[in-house]
């Protein structure tokens, strides 16, 4: 073994020794974020830590009036996202749902035997996992996952060997490669009077004048420019990946034998006859006709809801999911199995989305967004502002993965300085997104999920998403700084 590299592994597992040592859970991230607010709030404003006089009602604060203390800002903005919050957890509840169900299913193990060799499995995932995820990251995630395991399972039955965190690591490149439409940002955007309402509340009217109504998706995910952007930071992604994987078989480390049984098992439990009805109950709970009917009521709904409006926010694009997904898991207790499955990816948003609000609340009612603003309004141009909000987003990515809880804590600054030097919100929300996931090759954050479902660590896979992500990063550095 050469002394390059000797080098070269030892610096790797230095950084990995790094981030397990120093690095916290995300729980303990939100409460730090917290506390660093908190002190800069008592900093660089004049709001007291705690005042027992009564609170200013929330109406005032939404127009302006300060609060009387950092803990009022904080508990006044605590439960300001919840809606926001159950609105994340459905987009990834619905996406597993729809990845697991029969009909997908069976599509995605027939997509499977197609490859007979490690590269033409990296290439089927690289040409449909991007698609979905550009549509609902929520599925896109789901599916690339019970994609790739029905492909480690159909790799042992041809006999190629798959190197399972180059694997892996592919398949979380997907997610960290193009704006697509479920992103926060492009639909906050897209959603009449959003940013003027909750990111701008309380602004002066004659700066709310200068507010769009919307930035409708034709400005932002169908651009021509972010089409090309996303096919471009797709394919440098996965070529850096690819480039660094193990030239020889030998090197490859293979799925263990516990994930195949889990596999297996998994497999057996989906494809179970279902037992003969007993009773009526049983006979409701396990009739496709069930769903059928409120997946149809629900579907004229959404087809009616469309033909009238056509505007999509969190809400409608939810309720279409959910139809797909009723319709597609077939009985009632096939969708609750599926949606029980699906809750141990959401733990995250629905505990954490209350303490992001708070920094939210501190950071819009004691007045330090407007410290923010005048910082940032003394070198901050039309030309430069798109850039260095990339910039400052991928920084606070890497502190706040959760990019609904990240967009509420940098928006409301970062568009405003825009709205003062004439930049199109358009660029502003594809800055702020490419920054929002384009560190997230360095965080577990978003992994968890295939982790759990490959068992492996993040240690096994860092190399080789920290390379895609750089690679991705300098893309969009470029696209930013010169193009747009």
């Amino acid at each position: 073994m050469s002394s390059d590299t000797i080098e070269k592994r030892s610096w790797m597992d230095g950084f990995i020794r790094f981030f397990n040592r120093w690095m916290p859970n995300s729980m303990v991230i939100a409460y730090i974020l917290t506390a660093i607010v908190v002190i800069l709030a008592l900093v660089f404003t004049k709001t007291p830590f705690v005042n027992f006089a009564d609170n200013v009602p929330l109406q005032q604060l939404n127009t302006g009036v300060p609060a009387n203390s950092v803990v009022e800002a904080w508990g006044a903005g605590f439960w300001s996202l919840l809606e926001l919050a159950m609105q994340m957890s459905l987009i990834l509840i619905t996406g597993s749902v729809i990845a697991a169900s029969p009909f997908v299913r069976m599509g995605l193990k027939k997509l499977a035997r197609k490859p007979n060799n490690m590269g033409q499995a990296i290439l089927l995932v690289m040409l449909i996992v991007p698609l979905f995820n550009w549509f609902h990251f929520g599925l896109g995630i789901m599916l690339g996952i019970h994609l790739g395991r029905h492909i480690l399972m159909a790799a042992r039955e041809k006999g190629y060997k798959m190197h399972n965190p180059l694997f892996v690591a592919i398949l979380y490149g997907c997610g960290i490669t193009g704006i697509g439409i479920s992103q926060i940002a492009p639909v906050f955007g897209n959603s009449k009077g959003w940013i003027r309402d909750i990111i701008f509340r309380g602004r002066p009217e004659e700066f709310l004048a200068k507010v769009p109504e919307q930035v409708p998706y034709a400005e932002t995910v169908f651009s021509l420019q972010n089409v090309i952007l996303c096919i471009v930071a797709l394919i440098v992604c996965f070529g850096a990946i690819y480039l660094i994987r193990p030239k020889k078989e030998e090197n490859y480390v293979e799925p263990s034998n516990e994930l195949y049984e889990e596999i297996e098992t998994q497999q057996k439990l989906y494809t179970q006859v279902r037992p003969k009805p007993t009773s009526v109950a049983e006979a409701l709970d396990n009739s496709p006709i069930v769903n059928f009917i409120v997946g149809a009521f629900g579907l004229v709904w959404v087809v009616r809801f469309f033909a009238v409006d056509g505007s999509l926010n969190f809400n409608n694009f939810n309720m279409l999911m959910l139809v797909i997904a009723l319709l597609l898991s077939g009985t009632p207790n096939a969708f609750i199995r599926m949606v029980q499955m699906s809750l141990g990816q959401t733990w995250g948003v629905i505990i954490q989305f209350p303490f992001y609000a708070g920094i939210f609340g501190i950071i819009t009612y004691t007045g330090l967004n407007r410290v923010f603003v005048e910082f940032f309004m003394s070198f901050a141009t039309e030309s430069n502002w798109p850039f260095l909000t990339y910039l400052y987003t991928s920084i606070v990515n890497i502190a706040v993965p959760n990019g609904a809880a990240k967009f509420m804590v940098v928006a409301p600054y970062a568009f405003e300085v825009a709205v003062e030097n004439n930049v199109h919100l358009s660029k502003m929300i594809l800055a702020y997104t490419a920054g929002d996931f384009s560190t997230n090759g360095f965080l577990p954050f978003w992994a968890l999920p295939y982790l759990a479902m490959f068992k492996l660590d993040f240690k096994h896979i860092l190399p080789y998403t920290a390379v895609g992500c750089t690679a991705v990063y300098v893309i969009f550095a470029l696209f930013f700084a010169f193009i747009i």
